[in-house]
């Protein structure tokens, strides 16, 4: 068990796997962050990815997606 502070994130979707599009992914979530002018990154946190695709959109498509949390603030 763990304490949860909780907070806002930026969140984008990419192909798992796909280093190129994860890679796009993560620019593309930083720069609306910085172009929002109304968020900053928030750098004594972590960034988190999961896998948020089930298991039958891995057969169906070939590939699974993942989502890329970046915690922000408010300025």
């Amino acid at each position: 068990m763990f304490d949860f502070p909780g907070g806002l994130y930026a969140v984008g979707t990419a192909k798992d796997g796909n280093e190129e599009d994860m890679n796009r992914v993560k620019k593309m979530i930083s720069q609306w962050v910085k172009d929002s002018g109304y968020f900053e990154e928030i750098s004594d946190r972590h960034k988190m990815s999961h896998v948020c695709t089930p298991k039958i959109f891995k057969e169906k498509m070939g590939y699974n997606l993942t989502d890329f949390f970046v915690p922000i603030i408010a300025k």
